[in-house]
């Protein structure tokens, strides 16, 4: 057994126990400002991105070792001055060992503009192919993206010699801050969404080049919208943002390729201010959310829906009870608690994993009959 599992296994669905935490800020575990913080911001292992990527093919010879990656800069970072804190971090989180990483990169100029095109957050502009042993990482602002073989035993064996330039995400349009990449198993594709136009691009893992897909209409120019996939559900959404007027707007991408307009969030919502996971045995979306109507919230209760892409339509959202015993938004150099959350579904282990400023945490919202073995 495992640290891990040890701690899965106090979970109880349902309650004020769905939550628990799994390593505390400066533990053991090095989860420390060395893979928090960038740029008086949460960077590092959050690094003003939104999402974590979970790898759950890496595998040490015949030993599953399942890693949560996560790649990007401070807020507002620059290409100059490297070192001080806009300095581009690649972080792994070994679940068999308990343990956080920071991965070896070069910060010389030249070798980040030739790798990965420059320097900016991410926002939602990372994704991975596990499967493919890919992560792909975006460049803010831009239509650049960057791919990283990630095929090693040990995560600290990648290199910086391991990412290149990947074709553009798109060439039409103003590209944004809050643009976003997502890996579609089922569709063999990485998925480009643009918050602020609503153009969808997708490049296939043997194609040379991003290509139209479709543009999701109406849209009115956001930033920080969600688009997630769901490992049960086999779909896509996308949704939210935090300006514009159609941040309660949700649609699906289906497995086959064909796209829906879901019900609107009955609250609005953005990345900036939440985190969107799905439920790892139901397969229901999962957000939770401070309105954005509310800003400033300092202080105010997260919110907690589940959105079904099945129900029929006027029944898709459902308002669930936010436990007592919960990570919480808000930290030290934070605006009002933004970007102080990320997530990810751990579906094959029937949880989902939170990280927030002073703790990382599991959260088991539904009866997880599996055998967890980490």
């Amino acid at each position: 057994m495992s640290h891990f599992s040890d701690v899965a296994a106090t979970l109880i669905p349902g309650g004020n126990q769905q939550f628990a935490i799994l390593n505390e800020r400066d533990d053991v575990s090095g989860y420390d400002a060395t893979i928090i913080n960038s740029n008086g911001n949460l960077g590092g292992a959050f690094s003003d991105s939104y999402k974590l990527l979970y790898d759950y093919e890496h595998r040490v010879g015949n030993q599953a070792r399942p890693l949560i990656f996560n790649a990007g800069q401070g807020h507002n970072a620059s290409a100059e001055p490297l070192g001080i804190g806009y300095d581009f971090k690649f972080t792994a989180y070994d679940i068999v060992n308990n343990n956080h990483i920071l991965i070896p990169v070069d910060n010389d100029v030249d070798e980040v503009a030739a790798r990965l095109g420059g320097l900016s957050h991410p926002w939602g502009l990372n994704a991975i192919n596990p499967a493919g042993r890919l992560i792909y990482h975006g460049l803010g602002g831009t239509f650049k993206c960057a791919k990283c073989w990630i095929d090693e035993d040990d995560p600290e064996d990648i290199t910086f010699d391991h990412w290149s330039l990947e074709s553009d995400v798109d060439s039409t349009g103003s590209s944004v801050q809050g643009n976003n990449l997502e890996f579609f198993p089922e569709l063999d594709s990485v998925l480009h969404f643009n918050s602020g136009n609503g153009r969808l691009t997708k490049k296939g893992t043997n194609e040379s080049a991003f290509s139209f897909v479709s543009q999701l209409s109406p849209w009115v120019g956001s930033i920080t919208s969600y688009v997630v996939y769901n490992g049960i559900k086999k779909c896509v959404v996308i949704g939210g943002g935090v300006t514009g007027g159609d941040n309660r707007r949700f649609h699906v991408i289906r497995s086959d390729g064909s796209i829906e307009q879901l019900d609107d969030c009955p609250i609005q919502n953005s990345a900036d201010y939440g985190i969107m996971v799905f439920d790892p045995i139901t397969g229901d979306y999962l957000l939770y959310q401070k309105d954005i109507a509310e800003v400033p919230f300092t202080g105010l209760i997260p919110l907690l829906y589940k959105l079904d892409v099945d129900a029929v339509p006027g029944n898709q959202w459902t308002q669930l009870t936010v436990p007592t015993l919960r990570p919480d938004f808000g930290a030290p150099g934070s605006a009002g608690g933004i970007n102080t959350m990320v997530g990810c579904t751990l579906w094959d282990k029937g949880v989902i994993t939170v990280w927030e400023y002073n703790a990382t945490w599991l959260w088991m919202p539904t009866l997880n009959t599996r055998y967890l073995e980490s």
